[in-house]
């Protein structure tokens, strides 16, 4: 499940916007076990977490973004 997730890597998904939308806060309690993000060439990233969704990280440790170069926000 989610919620043993440790560690998500996203690379080279160009269409990809936001990884989670503020319409899906109630999925914030199934990543609390994350403790490393990489985001690499999401050219039209442009949100990664809605701020409950950041509030509820705890447990990570490594934020890495490389190439999204239409991120605004974290």
């Amino acid at each position: 499940s989610l919620g043993q997730l440790h560690t998500l890597k996203i690379k080279s998904c160009s269409q990809l916007e936001d990884i989670i939308q503020d319409s899906q806060v109630a999925y914030k309690c199934l990543l609390q076990s994350l403790k490393t993000v990489k985001i690499k060439r999401c050219n039209n990233l442009k949100y990664m977490f809605p701020m409950l969704v950041a509030n509820s990280l705890g447990q990570l440790h490594a934020l890495k973004i490389k190439s999204c170069s239409q991120l605004e926000d974290i």
